[in-house]
């Protein structure tokens, strides 16, 4: 029985490691990053790296290696943070996870596509990978790299009903819309109703008028909705209606949600007939009303103008006082305008404020409860188109 004190002391070891690791994650989650990057770069163990360790400390180093990479990227460190990802890919439980994270690392590090998917491709290949060559084409659609996705689709053979389903959707959101809807009945990956639904906004989009579109409202709003998350912008507009439309506000919204930011600025900064109409008669709880005020709370916001977008918030906290969002985003703005003020000590009351690292660390709590707005990588892309 002389193994059983090995035995304690690999348990207790592995304990000691999921204490650290649970460590690690609770200073995340009070802000502090730099702190918690440290623990989780000691689990992780560089010298070894997740593929070359052996059973449970294998998880727990790449499981250290995705919380680093967390940290990183929420540090704006997308080369360290692409670089661990890719490490913790190699453990299987993670692997998809870790992978898409890696992938979009890339991406916000200014990586084109191509390079993406040359590195994914090259990853594959390795025998201790778990990548499968779909996961490559599922990723690079996720980061909305339509035009690739369309053009290695295509160099495969568009066999299976699933890259078929893929291949339609590319081709709406690159414009393609003839040929979209001629593939559209290829694809077996479609209910009839989807298929339906598909199928008419596609043929609305082309046709040089509208004929036969929805009279209620909430059809109306739901038709637009779609519309605007296949990039059918032109027709979104259209089922949009008169200036005088509530809709123009919900399309206003849909258009922001969707990552169109500098659209919805626009349509917010020359309001609308009914938006004027709104605002004599003070509808507070018209259809999307909230959503837009929100929006143009968070408009100022990363406008940094922190003012103006504190009294936003505020305002909209009042009107709503069960919504939290508005709170948090009223807190992060007087955060940001405290960070502003000088340190110096001529500065007025500056001996009185919080530590920058304070500061900071505060905005990062704030951060995590996702108060903010947040867009898919596909979504992203967007926010500069007209």
């Amino acid at each position: 029985m002389s193994h059983i004190p090995l035995v304690h002391t690999y348990l207790a070891a592995y304990d000691e490691a999921r204490s650290l690791s649970l460590e690690g994650i609770r200073l995340f989650k009070l802000g502090m990053y730099s702190q918690a990057a440290e623990l989780f770069l000691y689990l992780a163990d560089p010298s070894a790296e997740a593929a070359n360790q052996e059973g449970t400390f294998k998880s727990v180093a790449a499981e250290a290696w995705m919380n680093y990479g967390y940290v990183k990227k929420l540090e704006h460190d997308y080369k360290a943070a692409s670089q661990a990802f890719r490490i913790a890919a190699r453990a299987r439980h993670l692997s998809r996870t870790a992978i898409y994270e890696w992938a979009h690392s890339l991406h916000l590090s200014g990586s084109p596509d191509e390079r993406i998917a040359a590195e994914l491709i090259s990853e594959s290949s390795k025998t201790e990978s778990y990548l499968p060559m779909d996961w490559i084409q599922e990723i690079m659609f996720e980061l909305g790299a339509y035009d690739f996705v369309i053009r290695d689709l295509h160099s495969r053979g568009l066999h299976h009903p699933s890259w078929n389903r893929m291949n339609m959707l590319c081709l709406i959101h690159t414009g393609k819309l003839t040929e979209a809807l001629e593939s559209l009945h290829v694809s077996k990956d479609f209910t009839p109703d989807s298929l339906a639904r598909y199928e008419q906004l596609l043929h609305w989009s082309l046709a040089p008028s509208l004929r036969d579109f929805p009279g209620t409202l909430f059809e109306l709003d739901s038709w637009m909705r779609s519309a605007v998350q296949l990039g059918l912008l032109g027709l979104a507009d259209r089922l949009s209606g008169p200036p005088d439309s509530e809709l123009q506000s919900l399309l206003t919204v849909y258009l922001y949600d969707e990552g169109y930011i500098r659209l919805a600025r626009q349509r917010i900064q020359k309001p609308t007939k009914f938006d004027k109409f709104a605002a004599r008669n003070q509808q507070k709880s018209t259809l999307g009303r909230q959503r837009l005020n929100f929006i143009s709370a968070e408009l100022q916001y990363d406008s940094e103008d922190y003012a103006q977008a504190e009294h936003l918030f505020h305002s909209l906290a009042d009107e709503a006082p069960r919504l939290a969002q508005p709170r948090f985003g009223a807190a992060a703005s007087q955060l940001q305008q405290m960070l502003l003020i000088p340190r110096s000590g001529q500065a007025v009351n500056a001996s009185f404020l919080p530590s920058h690292e304070d500061l900071l660390q505060s905005l990062r709590i704030l951060t995590a409860s996702k108060w903010h707005t947040e867009w898919t990588p596909a979504q992203s892309r967007n926010q500069m188109k007209m």
